[in-house]
């Protein structure tokens, strides 16, 4: 297994952690828009794993799910966390539905109308939520959280290498630090969170 496999399976890892916590909690506290969300994430990278691995036929399906991710999972794992309180942040059947939606329209701006940017533009809101979101909890793990999602999409955007280890290598790490951080189990969102929803 190469370095990029292994990134990758530590993207997938701390995604299913992450998801299984969020969907399991007790009644009232489960946040089933984040489990969706990183589980988007997660799928994208357990195919890059077998991509990375060299099996040819999980390529397509890898590009597939990591822009699916893109424009629809970070989205929704951004309006979970700004939007504690929301219909897709509490219900399964309407964090699915953003999901589903939000993918489609992605994958016809992106695939069938060739706009690209919008593949760049949803992940840039989605990070705008995160910091205001950051702001209001002023919790130091979500701010650090915060900070290496930042740098993770900063790496892979200017495509930058550093001793060795390679922009997707760089996406994968810090993005699953980011993802444990942001998730890291602390005191509730406010009750002003609540209120905006």
């Amino acid at each position: 297994m190469n370095a990029d496999a292994i990134s990758d399976l530590l993207l997938a890892l701390s995604c299913l952690l992450i998801g299984w916590r969020a969907w399991s909690a007790p009644a009232g506290q489960a946040q089933p828009g984040i489990a969706l969300a990183v589980a988007s994430i997660g799928v994208a990278a357990a195919l890059g794993v077998l991509s990375f691995s060299g099996v040819a036929a999980a390529v397509g399906p890898h590009d597939f799910f990591s822009l699916i991710a893109t424009v629809a999972g970070v989205p929704l794992l951004a309006a979970s966390f700004y939007w504690p309180q929301s219909l897709a942040a509490r219900h399964p059947r309407a964090a699915a539905l953003s999901l589903i939606f939000g993918g489609g329209v992605g994958l016809v701006m992106v695939s069938v109308l060739n706009l690209p940017l919008w593949s760049q533009l949803l992940p840039a809101v989605a990070i705008v939520l995160i910091v205001l979101t950051a702001w209001r909890r002023r919790a130091r793990p979500f701010w650090l959280g915060t900070a290496l999602l930042i740098a993770a999409f900063a790496v892979l955007s200017a495509r930058l290498s550093f001793a060795g280890i390679s922009s997707e290598q760089g996406l994968h790490v810090l993005m699953s630090a980011g993802l444990l951080l942001l998730t890291w189990p602390g005191r509730p969102a406010p009750a002003s969170a609540a209120a905006a929803a």
